[in-house]
């Protein structure tokens, strides 16, 4: 994955072109699709949309031509996360089913696990939750049966476990949530993936509001505070603030609630 090669989508994105002028000086069809597939991708991490939509569909007119499904898959979920993450949704699900079809058509089921995720993510956020974790644990039963030596599985998996604990707090069943959490956790690495790491922290925290242990719930949002502080990322900063001053305000502790959630910025419309 081009991503994993570079530290950020810049770097990404200057190795892409510059691979997309060789591809274009030999004359390679195959190759000019891919470098112009990951400089949208790279595009998409930049949120240069329009320019990342651009290269998609250009991608995809010579993916097609090649009858290269793999491409043809990756093309069109791309297509489609970019449609949900500019609230697209409904178009989103419709290129999702697209890409759902050449994924099964790659012969690796890891890629049909990927397009299925992505469909029950977009059910959780539209409230369908009850769909989404069905889907989520079909998949989760379908990814443990597979036997392979690739790193991706493991991811997978774990966004699963993610999506499944957030999914049940969600509909406010801290229980369920908490199983699912505990086993993503078991299988992440603190400090080689220590931003989603966090990201379980924090569904461990709001699993304890929800179970009223609010000492708890409070003890682990300030390890996650402590954690975002330390890279600097103020936009996560919201949610454990968020449940540190529901916490404190349980505990009748009103001054620290105030105090927290007096730190959280609410953006203008």
């Amino acid at each position: 994955c081009i991503r994993d090669r570079f530290r950020n989508a810049n770097d990404a994105k200057t190795y892409a072109l510059a691979a997309n002028r060789v591809a274009k000086q030999e004359n390679n069809e195959e190759r000019i699709a891919w470098s112009i597939y990951h400089t949208a991708y790279a595009n998409s991490f930049l949120a240069e949309f329009d320019e990342a939509m651009s290269g998609i569909e250009k991608s995809l007119l010579i993916s097609k031509k090649l009858k290269n499904n793999l491409l043809l898959f990756k093309n069109h979920n791309l297509k489609a996360n970019i449609l949900s993450e500019t609230e697209n949704e409904f178009k989103a699900f419709d290129e999702y089913l697209i890409a759902k079809k050449y994924a099964d058509l790659t012969d690796n089921p890891l890629n049909s696990i990927v397009v299925s995720v992505n469909i029950a993510y977009l059910k959780k956020i539209h409230k369908d939750h009850q769909e989404a974790i069905v889907l989520f644990k079909e998949n989760l039963v379908l990814i443990n049966s597979i036997e392979t030596t690739d790193p991706k599985k493991e991811t997978y998996k774990k966004q699963i476990l993610f999506n499944l604990a957030d999914t049940y707090l969600r509909i406010k069943n801290p229980r369920e949530a908490t199983k699912y959490n505990k086993l993503a956790i078991q299988i992440c690495d603190k400090k080689e993936s220590a931003l989603f790491y966090h990201l379980l922290l924090m569904n461990n925290a709001i699993s304890n509001y929800q179970l009223k242990d609010f000492d708890n719930a409070i003890e682990v949002s300030k390890k996650v505070v402590k954690y975002y502080q330390s890279i600097n990322n103020e936009d996560r900063l919201t949610t454990p603030y968020f449940y540190l001053g529901k916490s404190y305000y349980e505990q009748k502790n009103y001054s620290k609630a105030i105090k927290y959630l007096s730190l959280i910025h609410i953006s203008e419309p």
